[in-house]
């Protein structure tokens, strides 16, 4: 019974995560089995009518609706660099919802607004707040950051 369970939780998280790719590839072979259908059918027809002069182009569209159907899967499934540079920079304009916020916090960093970069926005966030105590609190890893070597649970069960 434990196997079962586990093979279920197992190919419904593989499925879950894979979704995409898994029906894509379905309807890819299944394209593939129509158009294959359709050309036999339609060269069939031609070999009942006597007629040879179309079967070159009839092979041409079958290759070219082929590679037409791959194409896309490759395109949904694996977008090239282009279509995800666009996805990047929306999530960015996202961060400063319009030009001119986007303006200030690069002025208000020290620098202008192209050369703007969020460790300096957040450095100056930490001198407008004040003292340095105040920036330590608001960072809870700086006492980390200031040993020279950090050891976890491994490294103390070697030293004993």
């Amino acid at each position: 019974m434990f196997r079962f369970v586990a093979k279920s939780m197992l190919a419904s998280v593989l499925f879950k995560k894979y979704k995409r790719l898994i029906l894509s590839t379905l309807a890819l072979f299944t394209g593939y089995f129509v158009i294959a259908l359709i050309h036999d059918d339609y060269l069939q027809y031609l070999s009942t009518v006597d007629d040879t002069q179309s079967v070159g182009i009839t092979y041409l569209l079958k290759w070219c609706a082929l590679s037409g159907i791959s194409a896309l899967y490759y395109m949904i499934n694996f977008p090239p660099k282009m279509f995800s540079s666009a996805r990047r920079l929306s999530s960015s304009r996202d961060k400063w919802p319009n030009q001119h916020e986007r303006d200030a916090a690069g002025k208000k960093a020290g620098g202008s607004a192209r050369g703007f970069s969020e460790k300096n926005a957040f450095a100056s966030e930490l001198k407008d707040k004040g003292s340095l105590a105040e920036s330590e609190a608001a960072d809870p890893f700086s006492a980390i950051r200031k040993k020279k070597a950090l050891s976890g649970k491994g490294d103390k069960a070697l030293k004993g």
